[in-house]
C-alpha cells in the first residue's frame, strides 16, 4: 500500500494500480469490506489512468476496467456487515454512472446518468453524514467535481435553470457541509478540494443566473473568489 500511494505521487496510475491488486491477492476472503476499499482504488487508479491513454481505444478501455472494479467494490460492500454498506454501494453507483458519461456518445444518454450519478451521491452523502463519518461525507463531494459543470439538460430555459439551480443549489449546500467537515477534521487534503468544488458551482451559478438577480448573484461570486 505505502508502494502505491508513493506512485500515486508520481501520476504512476498503472503502477499503482497494480500495487493495489497486489494488496487485493493478500487479503483474506473473508474480509470483504478491506476487498470492497481496495477495488474502489484500483478503479481509482484507471480512471485517472484513462486520461494519460494516448488513443480514444485505450481511453475507453480503462475506463471500462474503472467500472468494472467499482462495480466488484460495490459487489463486496453489498455483502459485508459494515453499517457503512449503504452509503459505499451508492457511492460506487455514483462512479460508475459518472465513468460511463465519458464513453457514451449519445447526448440524451449521458444526460441520464449524469442525473442517476447526482442521484446516487446524493444519497451517499446523506448516509455518510447520517452514521457520523464526516470525512467520507467530505470525500464523495470531492470525487465529482465536473459533475455539476457537465449537467445542461435540453429544453426551452425557462424549464431547464429551475433544474440547473436545483442541481448547483445542492452541490453549494453539500459543499458547504463538506468544507465545515474537513475543516473540523483538520484533513487540508481533502478540504482544497472541497474548496474547488464549491468554488466551481458558486461561479456556475452566477455565471447562468447572472441575468435573473444581479444582487444575490453577485454574492455567489463573492464567495466564489
Amino acid at each position: 500500500l505505502s508502494k502505491a500511494l508513493a506512485l500515486e505521487k508520481k501520476y504512476d496510475w498503472l503502477g499503482a494500480r497494480d500495487q493495489y491488486q497486489q494488496a487485493l491477492g493478500r487479503v483474506d476472503e473473508n474480509d470483504l469490506f478491506q476487498k470492497g476499499g481496495l477495488q474502489e482504488k484500483i478503479g481509482h487508479c484507471l480512471h485517472r489512468a484513462a486520461f494519460q491513454a494516448e488513443s480514444q481505444e485505450e481511453f475507453r478501455e480503462r475506463m471500462g476496467k474503472a467500472i468494472e472494479a467499482y462495480e466488484d467494490a460495490r459487489a463486496h460492500y453489498g455483502k459485508s456487515q459494515s453499517n457503512e454498506k449503504s452509503a459505499l454501494i451508492n457511492r460506487c453507483g455514483a462512479m460508475t454512472k459518472y465513468l460511463a458519461y465519458w464513453v457514451e456518445r449519445r447526448p440524451a444518454e449521458k444526460l441520464r446518468l449524469l442525473d442517476e450519478c447526482l442521484e446516487l451521491e446524493a444519497k451517499a452523502l446523506t448516509e455518510f453524514w447520517n452514521v457520523g463519518n464526516k470525512l467520507e461525507y467530505g470525500r464523495t463531494y470531492n470525487l465529482f467535481p465536473l459533475v455539476f459543470q457537465f449537467f445542461k439538460p435540453p429544453g426551452e430555459w425557462s424549464e431547464v435553470k429551475k433544474v440547473l439551480k436545483r442541481v448547483l443549489d445542492d452541490g453549494i449546500e453539500w459543499g458547504e457541509k463538506a468544507v465545515a467537515a474537513l475543516s473540523e477534521l483538520g484533513r487540508p487534503d481533502e478540504l482544497a478540494r472541497a474548496y474547488l468544488v464549491l468554488a466551481s458551482c458558486l461561479k456556475n451559478l452566477e455565471f447562468r443566473f447572472v441575468e435573473e438577480t444581479p444582487p444575490e448573484t453577485m454574492q455567489y461570486l463573492k464567495k466564489a473568489f
